[in-house]
């Protein structure tokens, strides 16, 4: 029905808090690897069609 109670949206803000908290932590470890792993598949992946035009801004 698209109807949000106020219950349930401090339910979403403490669930998002606690998202937050747990993953700070774990991304300090180890997002730098992951996000450099990302950029290199998406060199590899996209090197090609974006330099014969498929892909454009």
């Amino acid at each position: 029905m698209g109807v949000h109670f106020p219950l349930d949206m401090m339910g979403a803000a403490v669930v998002a808090c606690l998202a937050y908290a747990l993953m700070t932590p774990l991304w300090r470890i180890g997002g730098t690897p992951i996000t450099s792993s990302a950029i290199a598949l998406y060199r590899k992946l996209l090197t090609t069609p974006i330099a014969l035009g498929w892909l454009r801004r």
